[in-house]
């Protein structure tokens, strides 16, 4: 693990399927279970406090009311983050946050997961996008489809066409937009590449 404000990346991992719905009930509420780790079931002033925080810095303040049954997959998924803020604990483990979610979503995620790791936080988080490493992790560990270790180290350092095209069995070439580094497709995947690294790509 990381000290504080650093954060590591793993990529890639084999997808779960989705947990099922969680029981009917507002947002601000769900995030109750694991608070102050799981010591009361009671929810205080501070707990709503907290809880409401978490929903505006995840851009939900305003659908605070509505039962957590009624939301879309997306939603859901930004409410199960502002869930783990809202727990104050200091060190945050995030299984692929941005999976379901749209393009603005994914980067409203990443940049709270970001800050928090400025703020003091240490951030384990698993992501199949190798851009998401190579813009807001600081460090990367690369995992083959055995879970073996191919390559860690700093994201920029890691990240690379040459990395990439050899995890994914596409060719890819690397470059920056607007000073971003960025990884890009430029041709179709190697299907014997794809049977070798058994590795999956979410859009």
């Amino acid at each position: 693990m990381q000290g504080p404000g650093r954060r590591r990346v793993s990529a890639p991992r084999a997808p779960r399927r989705s947990s099922p719905a969680l029981p009917d009930g507002r947002r601000h509420q769900q995030r109750q279970p694991g608070r102050d780790q799981g010591e009361r079931e009671a929810t205080g002033p501070s707990d709503l406090v907290a809880a409401l925080a978490a929903l505006h810095r995840m851009g939900l303040a305003d659908l605070a009311d509505r039962p957590f049954t009624t939301l879309s997959g997306g939603q859901r998924q930004l409410v199960l983050i502002a869930r783990a803020i809202a727990q104050d604990s200091p060190y945050l483990l995030l299984d692929e946050p941005t999976a379901s979610l749209d393009f603005g979503n994914q980067l409203l995620v990443w940049d709270a997961v970001r800050s928090l790791a400025d703020d003091g936080r240490a951030a384990l988080v698993c992501s199949h996008d190798p851009n998401h490493a190579l813009w807001f992790a600081d460090d990367v560990v690369v995992l083959g489809r055995d879970g073996s270790v191919t390559r860690d180290g700093p994201a920029d350092e890691v990240i690379d066409a040459g990395s990439v095209a050899g995890l994914y069995g596409f060719p890819v070439a690397g470059g920056r937009i607007a000073g971003r580094p960025v990884v890009v497709p430029t041709g179709r995947a190697d299907a014997t590449a794809e049977r070798r690294t058994g590795s999956h790509h979410r859009n």
